[in-house]
C-alpha cells in the first residue's frame, strides 16, 4: 500500500546508528542535519495520495489489489514503459532533480531483479533467485525506501581482498551460520542511507578471481544490530535559511559510510554468496542496471531543464538575452537539453524485449549512451552558466537580513538593481544560481554527477560491449567493399567507375547489425553463462 509522508517519518525514528559530528542522532527526522531532507521525501510520498497524481505516480498490483509506485512495476510493453518514466518524472520536477536518490531508484533496480530471478540461480540447496521474488514483493508492498551501499573502499587493487592489510576492509563474510551469514567491513557512497528504511548491499565494479569472500548481495533495515552510518558534513544544517540556500536547506539527501560489525544477514535476505561471476552479472544479466540508468538519465534530463531555466532567466535579468553571443549560449543550452531527453524517449521507442516471458526494457545501447554524456553534459551545463552570471553570482548580500534590515534594505535596492528586474528578484535569482552553482552543496552535486554511475574509466568502455560498435564498422566494411585496385585501374582506362551500392547481402548484413532495440525485433538475452566478465585483480 502506498504509504504516507506521516508515516514516512514516523518510520525513521526506528533506533538506527547514525553518527555525524561526533554525536549520535537520536531520531533522524527531528535532527537538525536531516529533518528537511526528511520532510522532501515524505511530500513525494504524500503525492502518491494526490487526486491529480495518483494515476500517475501508482499502479494497481494484480496480486494484491494495493497500488504501489510505478517504479516497481515490471513492464511488459512501451506503455507500461511511458508510464513508469512519467511516474519518475514528475517526482524529479519535485525536486527539480537535485535529489538521485529518492524511493523509485532502487524500487526500479528490483523490478528489474524481479523480472529475472533465474540470473541469482540455486546454489547449495538455496534458491536465491526465490529470495529476490519475495525481496521485491516485501519492498513494494510496505512501500519501503531502500539505498544501496555497492561501492567498496580504497584498498590496495593490486591484492585481494584477502591479501589487504586488514582482510575486513571491504565489507566479507565473517561465518556462515545455519541461520544466516555474518558480515564485517566497510561500503561507501551510500547517498540517502540516512534516510532510508533498508540498505541493499552489493558491488558494483568486478571482483578478483580471488574475492569469494567478498562476492556478496544482500539487504537488511538501517535499524540492523552492528550497523553504523557515519553522514558526511551536513549542507542542510548549515544553510543559514531557505532564502539564502533554497535547495541545500531541502535536498541534501547526505552521503555516508556504512560499517558492518559483525553483522548477522538471514538468508532469505541474502540474494548472491560468495560468488564472483553473479555479484557481477546481477548488474548486466538483468534489467535491473538499465531500469536504475533510466531513473537517473529521467531526473538528469530534469535536471538539466532546470539549470536552462535558469540561465534564460540570468540572461533577461542581466539585460543580456537580446545580445547574440548570449542567444548562442542559450540555444546551445536548449539544444543539448532536447538532445539529452531524446536520448531518454528513443530509449524507450526502441525497446528490448528480454527474454520470453515478454519483460521489457530501455534500449541498452541508448540508455548507456545517456549514462556516458550525462556527466560532461552536467559539467558543461554549469560552467556556461557560470559565465553567464559573471562577477554577479558572487556578490551578493550576506543574508537575508541584509534584504530586512531598514537602512541596509534600502541602499540594497537603491544601488543593486538589473535590467530584468527589481533588487528584491535579483538577489533572489543569484541566490538560487549560486546555491546550485558555486556553494557547498552545488560542488558536491557537480562531482556526484561526475561520478553517478561509476568513473569513466569504468562505464565508457562499457559501450564497446553494450553499445553496438559493429553497427559502426559494418559500415565501414560496406564502403571498403565497394572498391578495389581493379576499380582504380579502370577509372584510369576509361573514367567510368564510381563506388558500389551495397549488394543484396551486404545491404541484409548492415541491416542485420542495427542492434537490437528497433520494436518490431526482440532480443534473445545472452544465457550467464557466455557473458565474458572483465576480472580486476
Amino acid at each position: 500500500m502506498s504509504r504516507t509522508g506521516e508515516s514516512y517519518l514516523e518510520s525513521l525514528d526506528d533506533g538506527r546508528e547514525v553518527w555525524i559530528d561526533g554525536a549520535r542522532v537520536d531520531n533522524v527526522a527531528s535532527h537538525a542535519a536531516f529533518r528537511n531532507s526528511a520532510r522532501t521525501i515524505g511530500r513525494l510520498y504524500d503525492m502518491q495520495h494526490a487526486p491529480s497524481h495518483r494515476d500517475i505516480l501508482t499502479y494497481e498490483v494484480a496480486e494484491t489489489g494495493e497500488r504501489a509506485h510505478r517504479a516497481f512495476q515490471i513492464p511488459r510493453s512501451h506503455d507500461d514503459l511511458v508510464g513508469r518514466r512519467k511516474a519518475i518524472k514528475l517526482w524529479s520536477e519535485a525536486t527539480f532533480g537535485y535529489m538521485g536518490r529518492t524511493p523509485d531508484y532502487k524500487a526500479s533496480m528490483w523490478a528489474g531483479f524481479a523480472a529475472a530471478p533465474g540470473v541469482f540461480g540455486i546454489h547449495d540447496g538455496r534458491d536465491y533467485g526465490a529470495n529476490v521474488l519475495a525481496q521485491y514483493r516485501h519492498l513494494r508492498d510496505g512501500d519501503l525506501f531502500q539505498s544501496h551501499a555497492i561501492v567498496n573502499p580504497m584498498i590496495d587493487k593490486r591484492k585481494p581482498g584477502n591479501e589487504q592489510a586488514d582482510p575486513f576492509i571491504m565489507l566479507g563474510v565473517v561465518e556462515e551460520r545455519d541461520d544466516g551469514i555474518v558480515v564485517r567491513g566497510t561500503k561507501t557512497v551510500a547517498t540517502g542511507a540516512v534516510l532510508g528504511h533498508e540498505i541493499q548491499v552489493g558491488t558494483i565494479e568486478p571482483l578478483g578471481r580471488e574475492d569469494d569472500d567478498y562476492a556478496l548481495a544482500f539487504t537488511v533495515p538501517l535499524n540492523t544490530p552492528g550497523v553504523k552510518i557515519i553522514a558526511r558534513r551536513s549542507y542542510e544544517r548549515d544553510a543559514t535559511s531557505v532564502y539564502d540556500y533554497p535547495f541545500s536547506t531541502c535536498f541534501d539527501e547526505n552521503d555516508a559510510t556504512i560499517i558492518f560489525e559483525d553483522v548477522l544477514v538471514p538468508w532469505e535476505k541474502v540474494f548472491v554468496y560468495r560468488d564472483v561471476r553473479r555479484s557481477y552479472l546481477q548488474w548486466w544479466d538483468t534489467p535491473g542496471f538499465v531500469f536504475m540508468c533510466a531513473q537517473g538519465a529521467t531526473r538528469l534530463w530534469t535536471k538539466l531543464e532546470f539549470l536552462t531555466g535558469l540561465a534564460l532567466k540570468i540572461a533577461k535579468m542581466n539585460g543580456s538575452y537580446a545580445l547574440p553571443p548570449v542567444r548562442m549560449a542559450l540555444g546551445k543550452l536548449l539544444a543539448e537539453v532536447h538532445g539529452f531527453r531524446s536520448l531518454v524517449l528513443a530509449a524507450e521507442a526502441n525497446f528490448e524485449v528480454y527474454d520470453e516471458t515478454g519483460v521489457v526494457q530501455p534500449n541498452r545501447a541508448i540508455t548507456f549512451a545517456g549514462r556516458a554524456l550525462g556527466p560532461s553534459l552536467y559539467v558543461s551545463f554549469v560552467s556556461q552558466i557560470r559565465e553567464l552570471c559573471g562577477g554577479a553570482l558572487i556578490q551578493l548580500p550576506a543574508s537575508y537580513r541584509d534584504m530586512v534590515d531598514e537602512t541596509e534594505g534600502e541602499l540594497i535596492r537603491r544601488y543593486v538593481r538589473s535590467p530584468g528586474g527589481s533588487s528584491d528578484q535579483r538577489v533572489q535569482l543569484f541566490k538560487l544560481a549560486w546555491d546550485v552553482l558555486g556553494s557547498e552543496f552545488g560542488s558536491r552535486h557537480e562531482h556526484y554527477e561526475r561520478f553517478y554511475l561509476g568513473a569513466p574509466y569504468a562505464f565508457l568502455p562499457t559501450l564497446l560491449s553494450e553499445g553496438h560498435p559493429e553497427v559502426c564498422e559494418t559500415l565501414v566494411d560496406a564502403a571498403l567493399e565497394s572498391y578495389s585496385i581493379e576499380d582504380a585501374m579502370k577509372e584510369a582506362a576509361d573514367g567510368e567507375v564510381q563506388l558500389r551500392l551495397p549488394t543484396d547481402e551486404r545491404a541484409r548484413r548492415v541491416g542485420a547489425v542495427e542492434g537490437p532495440g528497433v520494436v518490431s525485433g526482440t532480443t534473445k538475452k545472452s544465457p550467464v553463462r557466455d557473458r565474458q566478465l572483465p576480472m580486476w585483480g
